[in-house]
């Protein structure tokens, strides 16, 4: 089995490789509204916060009208009342999110290759093993 290897990390996420065809991802964020809203962003209206990050993280370089979802939730900026996404709201796969410094809130989640999703017991054990090593990095800091 492999040993456990940092692929990328960022103030947004951090992206370790558990073993070959496992990638365990913690998003240091939190959507803004729990309606799991998305919303359609133009092109030319935002740039990518990180490189390596998994998924789709952005960051509005211009405002954008807002279209749906909820506009009374507490976390959304104030001038989002008049209805638009102000310069510098982050997008994480069409939804609108806050970063967050509390780890028990992170929202971690496993990547795996299309053709590693079947293992036997003792892999699964090691890849959960894996997981309690970093998640508890998390904890203790």
């Amino acid at each position: 089995m492999d040993e456990l290897q940092m692929i990328s990390s960022s103030d947004w996420q951090d992206c370790y490789r558990i073993m070959d065809g496992y990638l365990f991802v913690v998003n240091k964020f939190v959507e803004v509204d729990d309606m799991g809203t998305t919303y359609t962003i133009p092109k030319n209206y935002y740039k990518k916060v990180d490189q390596k990050a998994k998924g789709k993280l952005w960051i509005l370089t211009r405002p954008v009208k807002r279209y749906g979802g909820y506009k009374d939730c507490e976390l959304l900026e104030p001038n989002e009342e008049n209805g638009e996404f102000p310069i510098g709201t982050v997008f994480y796969n069409e939804k609108p999110v806050k970063k967050i410094d509390s780890p028990y809130w992170y929202d971690c989640f496993v990547r795996a290759a299309w053709d590693n999703l079947h293992w036997n017991v003792k892999s699964w054990e090691i890849i959960s093993g894996k997981i309690q090593e970093i998640t508890k990095r998390y904890l203790e800091e």
